[in-house]
């Protein structure tokens, strides 16, 4: 807009307004960020992943493969990882899923991202992303704000979400395309397929136990409890504000509580 306005005030305008707000966000959500993206690591490098999933298909069943990876996305997002790990971890079980159900491999993004990064992102009440908590500063309210209206949304969007995939799947399913092609006939992508299936993690070959499983789900339901009771706590110990001063930090100055 700046550059089509004025050009010369681009430089100006992006060092001395677009940097130092962008430096101002970084210096407060960046928290948000980072534990997001290593609690997303733990997630996939402790086998939490492979249980969620395993229980989730073992309760919606195979067949319905789309509902199964929304689910999976929409449970990983609203426990706090970040979406940007959630894209990356649910997709081997997306791809492997889809080409068992013979679903077209072109449905994997909006799948994906209609369980990670809709009405889990900022939608449901609670969801401990960043796209929910930066206007709690703004509106000076909490994660937890409008849940009638955020749980009615949330509903909304999943079931349209759903009632489209599942019509792109039909719709393909009559032209006789599925996850190699139409009629698998691509013989060159068949190849690539099979040598990606190779390096693919098999759900059904994990060896999970039942209590396994269940313990998959504290490290989640923590988050969530968590996020709660500091919601609730924060404010009432330190109603003011937290005075760095009192503890020999004045430099620091004094931090207010936006939410």
């Amino acid at each position: 807009a700046v550059f089509l306005t004025e050009p010369s005030y681009v430089l100006p305008f992006f060092s001395n307004i677009f940097m130092e707000k962008m430096v101002g966000f970084i210096k407060l959500y960046f928290p948000v960020f980072l534990l997001g993206a290593i609690f997303g690591k733990v997630v996939e490098m402790s086998g939490i992943a492979d249980s969620i999933a395993k229980t989730i298909i073992e309760l919606v069943g195979e067949k319905r493969t789309i509902l199964a990876i929304v689910l999976m996305g929409a449970i990983l997002t609203y426990s706090g990882v970040s979406v940007y790990v959630v894209v990356f971890a649910v997709y081997p079980f997306a791809a492997k899923l889809f080409r068992q159900a013979n679903i077209p491999k072109r449905l994997i993004p909006g799948t994906i991202v209609l369980g990670a990064v809709t009405f889990t992102m900022d939608a449901l009440p609670g969801s401990p992303q960043i796209q929910n908590v930066i206007p709690t500063t703004f509106f000076k309210t909490d994660i937890y704000a409008a849940p009638i209206l955020g749980i009615v949304g949330a509903i909304f969007v999943l079931t349209l979400g759903l009632l489209y995939l599942e019509s792109r799947r039909k719709k393909a399913k009559a032209a006789g395309e599925g996850y190699f092609g139409f009629n698998d006939g691509n013989t060159e992508m068949a190849a690539s397929l099979q040598v990606e299936q190779k390096n693919m993690p098999l759900i059904n070959n994990i060896e999970i136990t039942r209590a396994q499983q269940l313990i998959a789900f504290i490290p989640l339901i923590l988050v969530g409890v968590m996020n709660k009771v500091f919601t609730i706590m924060i404010p009432k110990w330190y109603p003011s504000g937290f005075d760095f001063s009192a503890i020999g930090m004045k430099a620091f100055g004094k931090v207010e509580l936006s939410a």
